[in-house]
Protein backbone atom coordinates (compact mmCIF):
# COMPACT_ATOMS: atom_id res chain seq x y z
CA UNK A 1 0.00 0.00 0.00
CA UNK A 2 3.04 2.96 1.10
CA UNK A 3 4.27 2.03 -2.75
CA UNK A 4 0.91 2.79 -4.15
CA UNK A 5 0.97 6.01 -2.37
CA UNK A 6 4.18 7.31 -3.56
CA UNK A 7 5.79 6.27 -0.41
CA UNK A 8 8.08 3.49 -0.70
CA UNK A 9 11.23 4.81 0.22
CA UNK A 10 12.95 6.70 -3.11
CA UNK A 11 9.48 8.64 -3.81
CA UNK A 12 8.14 8.93 -7.10
CA UNK A 13 11.43 7.83 -9.03
CA UNK A 14 11.51 4.62 -7.04
CA UNK A 15 7.85 3.93 -7.55
CA UNK A 16 8.11 4.39 -11.50
CA UNK A 17 11.50 2.05 -11.03
CA UNK A 18 9.27 -0.28 -9.21
CA UNK A 19 6.48 -0.26 -11.64
CA UNK A 20 9.10 -0.72 -15.11
CA UNK A 21 10.53 -3.94 -12.99
CA UNK A 22 7.26 -5.17 -12.68
CA UNK A 23 5.96 -4.59 -16.45
CA UNK A 24 8.90 -6.25 -17.42
CA UNK A 25 8.73 -9.24 -16.14
CA UNK A 26 6.25 -12.26 -17.95
CA UNK A 27 2.83 -10.78 -17.91
CA UNK A 28 3.45 -7.79 -15.78
CA UNK A 29 1.17 -5.34 -17.67
CA UNK A 30 -1.58 -8.06 -15.91
CA UNK A 31 0.07 -7.89 -12.83
CA UNK A 32 0.11 -4.01 -13.06
CA UNK A 33 -3.19 -4.03 -14.20
CA UNK A 34 -4.44 -6.32 -11.50
CA UNK A 35 -2.94 -4.21 -9.08
CA UNK A 36 -4.84 -1.19 -9.97
CA UNK A 37 -7.73 -3.29 -9.58
CA UNK A 38 -7.37 -3.94 -6.34
CA UNK A 39 -6.53 -0.66 -5.02
CA UNK A 40 -9.79 1.12 -7.11
CA UNK A 41 -11.38 -2.17 -5.19
CA UNK A 42 -10.29 -0.62 -2.07
CA UNK A 43 -10.87 2.81 -2.78
CA UNK A 44 -14.54 2.03 -3.93
CA UNK A 45 -15.02 -0.02 -0.58
CA UNK A 46 -14.07 3.23 1.33
CA UNK A 47 -16.41 5.47 -0.51
CA UNK A 48 -19.51 3.00 0.28
CA UNK A 49 -17.93 2.63 3.45
CA UNK A 50 -18.20 6.49 4.35
CA UNK A 51 -21.64 6.98 1.74
CA UNK A 52 -23.53 4.31 3.46
CA UNK A 53 -22.12 4.97 7.22
CA UNK A 54 -21.17 1.63 7.42
CA UNK A 55 -18.40 2.30 9.96
CA UNK A 56 -20.67 2.89 12.61
CA UNK A 57 -21.40 -0.31 13.78
CA UNK A 58 -17.86 -0.68 14.60
CA UNK A 59 -17.64 2.56 16.79
CA UNK A 60 -18.87 2.86 19.95
CA UNK A 61 -21.46 5.72 20.97
CA UNK A 62 -19.73 8.95 22.09
CA UNK A 63 -21.09 12.60 22.14
CA UNK A 64 -17.97 13.78 20.39
CA UNK A 65 -18.45 11.17 17.58
CA UNK A 66 -21.84 12.21 17.03
CA UNK A 67 -20.65 15.67 16.02
CA UNK A 68 -17.58 14.55 13.86
CA UNK A 69 -19.91 11.95 12.29
CA UNK A 70 -19.67 14.41 9.10
CA UNK A 71 -16.09 14.55 9.14
CA UNK A 72 -15.80 10.84 9.43
CA UNK A 73 -17.75 10.28 6.69
CA UNK A 74 -16.79 13.01 4.46
CA UNK A 75 -12.79 11.63 5.27
CA UNK A 76 -13.66 8.04 3.96
CA UNK A 77 -15.32 9.30 0.71
CA UNK A 78 -12.27 11.71 0.14
CA UNK A 79 -9.39 8.99 0.54
CA UNK A 80 -11.63 6.26 -1.18
CA UNK A 81 -11.70 9.03 -4.21
CA UNK A 82 -8.40 9.38 -3.78
CA UNK A 83 -7.17 5.92 -4.18
CA UNK A 84 -9.47 5.18 -6.99
CA UNK A 85 -7.29 8.07 -8.68
CA UNK A 86 -4.35 6.32 -8.00
CA UNK A 87 -6.04 3.27 -9.45
CA UNK A 88 -6.70 4.95 -12.62
CA UNK A 89 -2.82 5.85 -13.13
CA UNK A 90 -1.15 2.58 -12.77
CA UNK A 91 -4.52 1.45 -14.80
CA UNK A 92 -2.75 3.55 -17.86
CA UNK A 93 0.78 2.54 -16.75
CA UNK A 94 -0.92 -1.18 -17.48
CA UNK A 95 -2.38 -0.36 -20.29
CA UNK A 96 0.21 1.62 -22.34
CA UNK A 97 3.36 -0.74 -20.75
CA UNK A 98 5.00 2.66 -19.96
CA UNK A 99 5.62 3.02 -15.97
CA UNK A 100 6.21 6.68 -16.42
CA UNK A 101 2.38 6.60 -16.53
CA UNK A 102 1.69 5.65 -13.06
CA UNK A 103 1.60 7.23 -10.16
CA UNK A 104 1.30 7.90 -6.23
CA UNK A 105 -1.12 10.11 -4.29
CA UNK A 106 1.38 13.24 -5.09
CA UNK A 107 0.58 12.29 -9.22
CA UNK A 108 -3.25 11.84 -8.24
CA UNK A 109 -3.11 15.58 -6.33
CA UNK A 110 -1.14 16.88 -9.00
CA UNK A 111 -3.42 16.00 -11.47
CA UNK A 112 -6.29 17.31 -9.60
CA UNK A 113 -4.52 20.71 -9.09
CA UNK A 114 -4.33 20.78 -12.79
CA UNK A 115 -8.26 20.49 -13.46
CA UNK A 116 -10.18 23.71 -13.77
CA UNK A 117 -10.65 24.83 -10.27
CA UNK A 118 -7.37 22.68 -9.40
CA UNK A 119 -6.86 24.61 -6.40
CA UNK A 120 -10.39 24.52 -4.46
CA UNK A 121 -10.62 20.59 -5.47
CA UNK A 122 -6.88 20.12 -4.27
CA UNK A 123 -7.94 21.98 -0.90
CA UNK A 124 -10.77 19.88 -0.40
CA UNK A 125 -8.83 16.90 -1.18
CA UNK A 126 -6.26 18.28 1.72
CA UNK A 127 -9.49 18.77 3.91
CA UNK A 128 -10.27 15.32 2.86
CA UNK A 129 -7.38 13.68 3.58
CA UNK A 130 -7.27 15.50 7.39
CA UNK A 131 -10.66 14.35 8.10
CA UNK A 132 -9.70 10.76 7.50
CA UNK A 133 -6.53 11.19 9.76
CA UNK A 134 -9.59 11.79 12.25
CA UNK A 135 -11.39 9.16 11.37
CA UNK A 136 -7.94 6.79 11.97
CA UNK A 137 -7.91 8.42 15.48
CA UNK A 138 -11.63 8.05 15.92
CA UNK A 139 -11.03 4.39 15.28
CA UNK A 140 -7.93 3.79 17.48
CA UNK A 141 -9.94 5.04 20.41
CA UNK A 142 -13.51 4.19 19.97
CA UNK A 143 -13.62 1.08 17.82
CA UNK A 144 -15.67 -1.96 19.15
CA UNK A 145 -14.23 -5.33 19.25
CA UNK A 146 -16.80 -7.99 19.71
CA UNK A 147 -15.00 -10.35 20.78
CA UNK A 148 -13.88 -8.33 23.59
CA UNK A 149 -16.99 -6.35 24.34
CA UNK A 150 -19.65 -8.59 23.41
CA UNK A 151 -22.90 -7.38 21.25
CA UNK A 152 -24.33 -5.88 23.95
CA UNK A 153 -22.40 -2.51 23.02
CA UNK A 154 -24.21 0.38 21.75
CA UNK A 155 -22.33 1.41 18.61
CA UNK A 156 -23.34 4.62 17.13
CA UNK A 157 -25.58 3.83 14.68
CA UNK A 158 -27.68 1.82 17.08
CA UNK A 159 -27.82 5.09 19.53
CA UNK A 160 -28.97 6.92 16.24
CA UNK A 161 -32.11 4.34 15.76
CA UNK A 162 -32.72 4.68 19.32
CA UNK A 163 -33.33 8.50 19.03
CA UNK A 164 -35.19 8.75 16.14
Amino acid sequence: MALAIGSAGGGENSQIAWTQAVLDLPGGRGIVATGALVLAGAGLYYVKKGALSEYQDHLASAPLLSRIDPLLKYGLIIYGGLLVLVAVSFGFAAWHGEASQSGGLGQALQSLRDLAFGRMLLGFAGLGLIAFALYNLAEAIWRIVPAIDGPDVETMRRAAQRLT
